[in-house]
C-alpha cells in the first residue's frame, strides 16, 4: 500500500476502528446478545411472516 501516506491521524484512525471492531466482536461471542422482535414485526405480523 505505497499509494497510501500513513499519517499519524490515520493510522490512529483506524487502528482505532480496528480496536473497536475487536472489542464488540469478543463482547458479542463473551455475551450474546438476545433476539427481540422489533416494532414492525408487531405491526405487520402477515407481511413479514411471508417474506
Amino acid at each position: 500500500m505505497g499509494w497510501m501516506a500513513w499519517t499519524l491521524p490515520s493510522a490512529l484512525f483506524f487502528i482505532t476502528i480496528a480496536c473497536m471492531l475487536l472489542v464488540m466482536t469478543v463482547f458479542e461471542v463473551l455475551r450474546p446478545c438476545v433476539e427481540r422482535k422489533g416494532f414492525l414485526l408487531s405491526a405487520l405480523p402477515g407481511v413479514i411472516d411471508s417474506l
